[in-house]
């Protein structure tokens, strides 16, 4: 029997595709039991805000460079 096919290897297998989304979840589970205001709803929103300039930017850095004008500096 293959490891990959056997349940331990599925799981292993699943975890190392979800690791980026577990550290994520594991960051607001730290930070949100360190301090009573990280999880309020005004704090989330001033996150979002700071977040939304990157992701706006890497959207737009990640259509240049599929569409073959690579070109990686932004500003």
């Amino acid at each position: 029997m293959d490891s990959v096919n056997s349940p331990t290897g599925l799981v292993i297998e699943t975890i190392l595709r979800m690791r980026a989304l577990l550290v994520l979840i594991s960051l607001l589970i730290l930070f949100g039991s360190l301090s009573p205001t990280f999880l309020t709803s005004n704090n989330l929103t001033i996150l979002l805000k700071h977040v939304a300039i990157s992701a706006i930017l890497a959207l737009g850095m990640t259509f240049v460079v599929l569409t073959g004008g690579i070109d990686l500096s932004v500003g």
